[in-house]
């Protein structure tokens, strides 16, 4: 499995996200889009499902999540994490609807990650402040 391999699987998962997908396609056109922008599209329909209570794609979308994060390859790992769990944090944040109420759909290694990310964020307000914090962790 590469990156690659996750956008066309959270298509038939989240098969109302396909119209967000054409237009961040449409919107890129020939440039390159990156992974991380391809599954901010997920994140986003995520966040506006749950905004209306509708999460009829959430066991689906939140198993994808589980089996990246199991994967033996840290780049899907690292795109899971940061790509999807971080981003779906960061959304919620910004909208009426508590990043928590999320929480209820992640499996085993989701919940570390969505505990992690929530950790490396604890009492900072931008990207800046979690990328200074780690940099001065390391020995």
């Amino acid at each position: 499995m590469s990156a690659a391999d996750m956008v066309p699987q959270f298509l038939m998962a989240c098969p109302t996200a396909n119209a967000a997908w054409t237009a961040h396609l449409e919107y890129w056109g020939a440039d390159t889009r990156g992974e991380f922008n391809d599954l901010a599209v997920f994140a986003h329909h995520v966040v506006a499902r749950g905004a209306e209570h509708d999460t009829r794609e959430f066991a689906a979308f939140f198993g994808l999540v589980e089996v990246f994060l199991s994967s033996p390859d840290q780049q899907i790992v690292g795109l899971a994490k940061y790509g999807l769990v971080e981003t779906i944090q960061t959304i919620a944040s910004n909208r009426p609807i508590e990043p928590t109420f999320f929480s209820v759909w992640c499996l085993d290694k989701t919940k570390v990650a969505w505990a992690g990310v929530a950790q490396e964020w604890e009492g900072k307000s931008s990207l800046a402040e979690v990328i200074r914090a780690e940099g001065s962790a390391k020995p």
